[in-house]
């Protein structure tokens, strides 16, 4: 694992499955999801190292060792009570490096245009119930991206309409930023 490596992550695992709406779980799409743009990065031939689906989160930070030109990308899908909620958001450390930002800005644009939903912009951990958000805290290009709101029907059916043209466009963001040296 050296410092350029991309570090793909579907966010939840097998036994945490997230949210749960309209007969799907986040884990499913998001493994779902990595695992489209992983094939993605294989075929041009980017190095990846991917969370493995029965690992916590915790398991997957504690394994990977990423260095200061890794991309980190963990992915999910948003949840709401109010199920019209929609959009994409990403989520960046408190003191983000310059290209996390701009990754984080290109990968809700895209987004967004793709799946024609709101883009809620990027946000760090402070503005957050949680307050901290561990994956932000690795060393690299890191960010935390929900997709969509799985709550939300009209944004879970545009996910799956267009998941192979997401997949891409979020594949060829990361590859750029991983060839990146901050």
């Amino acid at each position: 694992m050296g410092l350029l490596t991309i570090f793909p992550s579907a966010g939840h695992h097998l036994n945490d499955p997230g949210a749960v709406y309209h007969g799907y779980t986040e884990a499913s799409l998001m493994i779902m999801f990595r695992n489209k743009l992983t094939k993605i990065l294989d075929d041009l031939g980017y190095k990846f190292i991917i969370d493995k689906d029965h690992e916590t989160n915790t398991q997957y930070q504690n394994r990977i060792k990423p260095g200061v030109g890794s991309v980190i990308a963990d992915y999910h899908a948003n949840a709401a009570l109010n199920q019209n909620a929609s959009g994409v958001e990403c989520f960046v450390s408190d003191n983000p490096t310059v290209n996390s930002l701009k990754m984080a800005n290109e990968l809700c644009a895209v987004t967004a245009e793709i799946l024609n939903i709101p883009n809620r912009g990027v946000k760090k951990p402070s503005e957050t119930a949680r307050g901290t958000i561990g994956i932000l805290k690795k060393p690299g290009t890191v960010v935390l991206c929900e997709l969509f709101f799985l709550s939300n029907k009209n944004d879970l059916e545009k996910f799956l309409k267009n998941i192979d043209a997401l997949a891409n466009a979020h594949a060829y963001i990361l590859a750029k930023y991983e060839d990146l040296i901050p």
